[in-house]
C-alpha cells in the first residue's frame, strides 16, 4: 500500500490498533531492498564437450570499435535480458584481446600481459573464452548476433581469424577463431571454437586465460585448452599455450537456486538477547542472520543450522532490523525475505524523588534523594514543597511525575530533555519561559495541570512513538515532532490546542485520535516537510479584524462555508445578490463572497465596476475550494474555525481567464495552506504561468474602506501571505490563460513572525516611496524603483496595478492604468517625471511625503511639482509637502528626477514686479521685468498641469516686455517659470 493511502487509513482504527500499524508504517518506510538470488560464478557447473563449429552468417553488428590493439568496444545490446549470477544484464562490451564483460565501464587493462580472472582486473562480470593479446591480421572481423526469438533468444559473439600471439617478433604464427553464446531461457553460457592455420609461438608468449569471473569476487578458471580441462575456483589459469581443438565447446550452467527460509520471526527474551525463529528451506541446513541497531548500526551476522538462532550482544531499548538467508552447499545464495523488527527492553531505570534541600536548582545533586543529578536511566518524582525545582541550561531525566500541588519551572532557554513519559496531575503547575524546551520521550498525561507557558517555548517529542492524553485539555505554544530523530510519531488522544507553531519534521507523523482534537489557535500556524504528516481532522481558527471585510482562504479540505458559524458572524449567502440590478438592496444581505472576474461589464467607474466582481455563493453547504479566497463581512471583530484535513499536497488554480475592459482580470486566490506562504517564490516558479507577478492584500480601514497593499519583484508589501489570507492576483493577457501553482516549495519552513519577518536583502535599486495621508483616517503609499530591464511599459514582472478603492486617500502613478508600484528603466542623465494621481476622499488638508528615498545616484535631484501652485520642492531637504484638495480628483502633482538643481523660489517682492499679460492669452504673451532683470539672457519654462515641460523659452536681454510664443500651445491651464539670480518666479497663464 502506498504510505500517503496507508496513513489515511490509519485513523479508523481503535488506538491499540493504530499503534500497532504505526509500527508497521515505520517499518515500511526503512524497508531494505531485500537482495536478489545470488549465484555466484563458482556455482556454475562446467561441462567440455564437442559440436559443429558454424561461421556467424546472419549478422546483427560489427564491433569496429575492437579491431585495433588493445582495445575494448562502447557497450552494444544484448537484445535480450540475460541474467548472470542472479542479476539481469541488457549490453555487453567486448575487447580485441578476447574477452567479453556484462559490464558497461569495463575497459582494457593497462598491461595487456595481465590477464587473471582475480583481482577484477576487467571490470565483472567477465567471460574470457580466449584472453590474451590477439592480433587483427587480413581476414580478422569481430561480430555478434541475436537469433532466435523470445523467450529462447540467443546472443553469439564471434572473433574470427585472430592472430594469436599478438606482438609476436614477426608477426603471428597462428590464427584462432572462437565465439559466446548466451542462452536466454537457461542463462547458459557456451565457448565455441576453431583454430585457423600456423602453429603458436614463440612459446614465451602464449598465456591465454580461459574462464569466468562473477561480480561477486568469485571465478571459474579452466587448466588447459584440452578436451578435458579441469576447472578451478580458486586458481586463476592464465599459461595456456595450446588452442582448442576444431568443434570443442566449453558449457558452464547456472547452479540450481537456493530456496530461502520463510516464516522469519524474531523475539527479545533479554534487554541484550533475542531469539530468531523461521522455516528452514527444503533440503537446506545452513543459514545466516543479519541484524543491526536502527539508531547505530552497525551490521552484524551469525549464523545456525536450524531454528531457532540466538543473537547476544545487544543494545537495550533498541530497535533492531533482523534478516535470515540460505548458504547453500553450491555455493548459492537464496533472496531474503523481508526484514522483520525486534524491540529490546530497556534497562530498569532507577527512581529519585525531589527534596529541595538544598535549593530550587535543579541541577544540584542536593536537591534529590539519591545525592546525585538525574540522568536518562533515572525516573524522577517531584511532590509538592516550598522549594520546588528550577531548571536552566540543559539538563536530562527519564520519566517524570509531578505530585499534586507541585511545580516545575524552566528558566528562559533552558531545556529538560526526558527519556520516558510525563505525567501532570490536577492542581500541579508546569511554567516555561521564553525560548525553553521540554523535551518528552514518552507519553505526555494531562489531568488538569496548569500551563504557565512564555509564547517561545517548546514542547517537543522526539524519539519513538508517543501520545498526548488525559482527562484535560492541553494548550501549547510551539508543539514540535521529529527534530531529534526520524520517524516519530505523536497520538493525539485528548483535546491539545496550539497558539503558534505545530512543527512535523523528518518523516514523522501527527495523527488525531478517536478520542482527541487538535486545533491551532488564531495566530498559529503548522509547518511539516514533505516527508511528514498530520492525519486527521484539524480546526483552524482565524480572527477577522472587523467591522468591514475580510479575505479568508480556508487552510482545511472538506470544510463547508457553514462551519464559519461564530461568535461575532454569522455566514449567510444569497443568490439574489448575483443577479439583483441594485444588489446593495437584496435581503438578507450576503456576507460570504467569492469573485468573478467575467461578472465585469463596464467601464464607467473604475471602483464600481471592480466591485461588480463579487458574487455570493449559492448555498452554505458548499466546501471551500483549495486555492480560492473569499470575502467575509463581519460586523465586528470575530474568530471563525473550520474543521477538516490540513491541505498539504500541491494545490494548482487554473483556467484564470481576463476579458478585455480596463478592471477584467483578477482573481481571488488564497493561501491554501495552514504555513505562510512566500509570494516571491509563487510567483517566479515555473509552474506560475500567464499571472502578474504581483499580488494585492487587502487592508481594511473601517466598515466600509481599505486600500489594497501591493508587492511585486521585492518591493512592496506583504511578502509572506499568513494562512487563512486571501490575496488579488491579473492574469496578463485576455488571449493567455493563467495558472499558479502552490507547492512545498513557497511554504515557509519555520514559524513566521509578522512583528519580526525574516531579514529581506538589502535595497541597492534607486527607489522613492510617497505617501499619502489626510488629518486623520489611512494614508496611502505608492513606490517607483528604477532597474535594468524594466521599460516605461507596464512590465509584468515589475510593477503592480493600483486596485480601486473608495473612501479613503488614492495615490498612484498616472498612465493608461495607474500604477502602486511602478518599475522603470536604470536611471541616466535624462530627466524622468512621473505624474502622480492623487485623490482624497474629499476636500481638505492632505501631506504627500517621500517615505523612502534610497541610493539615488550622485547629483539626482528628486522633486514634487505642484502645477496647480507653481511650486517645486526639493524631497531630500523637505520630504513633507501639504497641501488643500477642493475637489476629490485633481492631475495637479509630478515627481521629477533629474541632474539639474532647481533654483528655489524669489522673493515675493520680486515675484510682484514680473507681469504675464494678457491672461488668458492667444497666440501671444508678454513677459514684463523689471529693470534689473533686462540686462542678461533669461530661461522660461511653461508647464502643463502634469508638471511636465511643453516648451523652454531662451529671453534674450531687451529693455522692452519680452514675447512668450504660445502658437503651438494647446488651450488649458499652465505655469510659467522663470529662472532669475534671486530665485524662481512662478506665473500662472491661461492658453485659449
Amino acid at each position: 500500500m502506498h504510505k500517503r493511502l496507508f496513513i489515511l487509513a490509519i485513523n479508523s482504527l481503535p488506538n491499540w490498533g493504530r499503534r500497532l500499524a504505526i509500527l508497521l508504517l515505520l517499518s515500511l518506510s526503512q524497508l531494505p531492498e531485500a537482495h536478489a538470488q545470488l549465484l555466484p560464478a563458482r556455482a556454475y557447473t562446467f561441462m567440455a564437450s564437442s559440436g559443429t563449429y558454424a561461421d556467424l552468417t546472419n549478422v546483427s553488428g560489427f564491433a569496429q570499435d575492437i579491431m585495433q590493439d588493445n582495445n575494448a568496444s562502447r557497450p552494444y545490446p544484448i537484445g535480450f535480458p540475460f541474467v548472470f549470477e542472479g542479476n539481469t544484464y541488457t549490453e555487453f562490451v567486448v575487447s580485441s584481446d578476447g574477452w567479453l564483460s556484462l559490464s558497461n565501464f569495463a575497459r582494457n587493462p593497462n598491461n595487456p600481459d595481465d590477464n587473471s580472472l582475480m583481482g577484477n582486473v576487467v571490470t565483472p562480470p567477465l567471460l574470457a573464452p580466449f584472453w590474451d593479446d590477439l592480433d587483427v591480421v587480413p581476414g580478422s572481423s569481430a561480430i555478434y548476433a541475436t537469433l532466435g526469438t523470445a523467450p529462447n533468444r540467443e546472443l553469439v559473439m564471434e572473433w574470427r581469424n585472430w592472430g594469436w600471439p599478438g606482438n609476436s617478433p614477426n608477426s603471428p604464427t597462428s590464427i584462432i577463431s572462437f565465439q559466446i553464446h548466451l542462452f536466454e531461457a537457461t542463462g547458459v553460457i557456451q565457448y565455441r571454437y576453431r583454430p585457423g592455420s600456423g602453429v603458436p609461438g614463440p612459446a614465451s608468449r602464449l598465456s591465454a586465460t580461459i574462464g569466468l569471473a562473477g561480480s561477486s569476487s568469485t571465478f571459474l578458471s579452466l587448466s588447459d585448452a584440452s578436451a578435458a580441462p579441469t576447472i578451478s575456483s580458486t586458481v586463476s589459469t592464465n599459461t595456456i599455450n595450446q588452442r582448442p581443438a576444431t568443434g570443442q565447446f566449453y558449457t558452464f550452467t547456472p547452479p540450481t537456486p537456493c530456496p530461502p527460509p520463510t516464516g522469519l520471526a524474531a523475539t527479545p527474551t533479554s534487554p541484550t538477547t533475542a531469539s530468531v525463529s523461521f522455516v528452514p528451506a527444503a533440503g537446506n541446513s545452513n543459514y545466516q542472520v543479519t541484524y543491526s541497531n536502527r539508531a547505530a548500526g552497525p551490521i552484524l551476522t551469525t549464523t545456525g543450522t536450524a531454528s531457532p538462532i540466538l543473537l547476544t550482544g545487544l543494545d537495550p531499548g533498541a530497535t533492531y532490523e533482523v534478516t535470515i538467508y540460505s548458504n547453500c552447499t553450491n555455493g548459492a545464495l537464496s533472496t531474503t525475505p523481508n526484514p522483520v523488527y525486534l524491540n529490546t527492553p530497556p534497562l530498569p531505570n532507577t527512581t529519585v524523588t525531589w527534596t529541595g534541600a538544598v535549593s530550587t536548582a535543579w541541577n544540584a545533586a542536593g536537591n534529590w534523594s539519591s545525592g546525585t543529578l538525574p540522568s536518562p536511566t533515572t525516573d524522577v518524582t517531584i511532590p509538592a514543597g516550598t522549594r520546588q525545582p528550577v531548571v536552566t541550561g540543559t539538563q536530562v531525566a527519564g520519566a517524570l511525575t509531578l505530585q499534586a500541588g507541585a511545580t516545575l519551572t524552566l528558566d528562559p532557554a533552558a531545556r529538560l530533555t526526558l527519556k520516558g513519559t510525563v505525567l501532570l496531575p490536577a492542581t500541579s503547575t508546569v511554567v516555561q519561559g521564553a525560548g525553553s524546551t521540554l523535551s518528552v520521550g514518552g507519553d505526555l498525561t494531562n489531568n488538569g495541570a496548569t500551563l504557565t507557558l512564555a509564547p517561545s517555548s517548546t514542547l517537543a517529542f522526539g524519539e519513538g512513538l508517543h501520545a498526548v492524553n488525559g482527562t484535560a485539555p492541553t494548550t501549547l505554544q510551539n508543539l514540535t515532532i521529529g527534530e531529534l530523530s526520524v520517524a516519530d510519531e505523536l497520538v493525539i488522544d485528548a483535546p491539545v490546542s496550539v497558539r503558534r507553531l505545530l512543527k512535523a519534521t523528518q518523516n514523522s507523523l501527527v495523527l488525531v485520535g478517536n478520542t482527541g482534537t487538535l486545533r491551532v489557535l488564531a495566530g498559529g500556524q503548522v509547518v511539516r516537510d514533505p516527508d511528514s504528516f498530520i492525519n486527521g481532522p484539524v480546526t483552524v481558527e482565524q480572527q477577522l479584524s472587523g467591522p468591514g471585510r475580510s479575505y479568508y482562504a480556508a487552510p482545511v479540505r472538506s470544510a463547508t462555508l457553514a462551519q464559519l458559524a461564530a461568535p461575532g458572524f454569522v455566514p449567510v449567502v444569497n443568490a439574489d445578490y448575483n443577479t439583483s440590478a441594485t444588489p446593495g438592496t437584496v435581503t438578507p444581505f450576503p456576507t460570504v463572497f467569492g469573485y468573478d472576474q467575467s461578472r465585469i461589464s463596464t467601464n464607467a467607474d473604475g471602483f464600481a465596476d471592480f466591485e461588480r466582481g463579487f458574487a455570493s455563493p449559492t448555498a452554505l453547504t458548499e466546501t471551500f475550494v483549495p486555492g480560492l479566497g473569499y470575502r467575509l463581512n463581519a460586523p465586528g471583530v470575530a474568530t471563525v474555525a473550520v474543521t477538516g484535513p490540513l491541505n498539504f499536497s500541491t494545490i494548482v488554480r487554473g483556467s484564470l481567464t481576463r476579458a478585455t475592459l480596463p478592471q477584467s482580470g483578477y482573481h481571488l486566490l488564497g493561501n491554501p495552506y495552514a504555513a505562510a506562504l512566500d509570494w516571491s517564490v509563487v510567483a517566479t516558479a515555473a509552474t506560475t504561468t500567464g499571472l502578474d507577478a504581483a499580488v494585492y492584500v487587502y487592508q481594511p480601514a473601517s466598515a466600509t474602506t481599505g486600500t489594497y497593499q501591493s508587492y511585486v519583484n521585492g518591493v512592496g508589501g506583504p511578502r509572506y501571505l499568513l494562512p487563512g489570507q486571501a490575496f488579488f492576483v491579473r492574469v496578463s493577457a485576455a488571449s493567455t490563460p493563467g495558472s499558479v501553482a502552490f507547492t512545498q516549495a513557497a511554504r515557509l519552513l519555520d514559524y513566521y513572525d509578522p512583528a519580526n519577518p525574516p531579514a529581506a536583502t538589502p535595497e541597492t535599486r534607486p527607489l522613492v516611496q510617497l505617501t499619502l495621508a489626510g488629518s486623520t483616517g489611512p494614508a496611502d503609499v505608492a513606490t517607483a524603483y528604477f532597474q535594468t530591464g524594466a521599460t516605461e511599459s507596464f512590465d509584468r514582472r515589475f510593477d503592480a496595478y493600483k486596485l480601486p478603492t473608495s473612501g479613503v486617500p488614492f495615490l498612484a502613478f498616472s498612465g493608461a492604468q495607474p500604477l502602486s508600484i511602478s518599475g522603470l528603466p536604470a536611471l541616466g542623465a535624462a530627466d524622468v517625471t512621473l505624474p502622480l494621481d492623487v485623490q482624497g476622499p474629499g476636500p481638505g488638508t492632505y501631506t504627500l511625503t517621500a517615505s523612502q528615498r534610497l541610493n539615488l545616484p550622485a547629483g539626482t535631484y528628486l522633486y514634487l511639482r505642484d502645477a496647480l501652485t507653481g511650486t517645486t520642492q526639493d524631497l531630500s531637504r523637505q520630504p513633507t509637502y501639504p497641501f488643500t484638495l477642493s475637489t476629490a480628483a485633481v492631475q495637479r502633482f509630478s515627481l521629477l528626477f533629474t541632474r539639474t538643481e532647481i533654483l528655489a523660489a524669489a522673493p515675493a517682492a520680486l515675484s510682484r514686479q514680473v507681469a504675464l499679460y494678457p491672461n488668458p492669452a492667444h497666440g501671444t504673451a508678454l513677459l514684463a521685468l523689471p529693470a534689473e532683470l533686462h540686462r542678461a539672457p533669461l530661461t522660461a519654462t511653461l508647464l502643463n498641469p502634469l508638471g511636465q515641460t511643453v516648451r523652454r523659452l531662451e529671453l534674450a536681454p531687451t529693455a522692452g516686455p519680452r514675447p512668450v510664443d504660445l502658437r503651438t500651445v494647446a488651450p488649458g491651464l499652465y505655469s510659467l517659470q522663470l529662472a532669475t539670480p534671486q530665485g524662481v518666479v512662478t506665473k500662472r497663464l491661461r492658453v485659449e
